[in-house]
């Protein structure tokens, strides 16, 4: 909107408080703007390290337990012998071990990514990490 009369050298005095607000109003706009793309960078920053550090180890977790799963029913069929059970128990042992390690490191990570993400973020990257955290206490408790 213009406050300003045609062939006017400037805002008639009686508009110059509305001026006053549409600068403010322009200026609130602009350092929203500033802010959405900053906390958009941010989250993409954040998204890249999910990808890179969470997503992988638990992709990685969770493709150990299902090796260990399937060993796992090996031990369960009737026609396995009791010494072969043994000798696959030593194999798995280590190996559960192992899982519960990288979970255990996983978590740490995730729990890092947590703390170090600023205050705003707090609540979305508590919503792209729990899929993660589900994922973990899955394997965690088959484990």
């Amino acid at each position: 909107k213009h406050l300003t009369a045609p062939g006017a050298k400037g805002v008639a005095k009686d508009d110059f408080q509305r001026i006053k607000v549409q600068i403010g109003i322009a200026r609130d706009r602009q350092i929203d703007l500033q802010r959405k793309k900053r906390m958009d960078e941010l989250k993409d920053q954040l998204q890249d390290r999910i990808e890179k550090e969470v997503k992988t180890g638990v992709d990685e977790i969770t493709t150990l337990n299902s090796s260990i799963e399937e060993k796992w029913q090996k031990l369960k069929e009737p026609d396995v012998k009791a010494a072969d059970k043994i000798a696959m128990l030593d194999k798995i042992d280590p190996e559960m071990a192992q899982v519960r390690e990288k979970i255990g490191s996983q978590q740490q990570i995730m729990k890092q990514i947590k703390e170090s993400t600023e205050i705003s973020l707090k609540d979305w990257i508590q919503s792209q990490l729990s899929e993660f955290y589900s994922k973990l206490k899955k394997v965690d408790t088959s484990s």
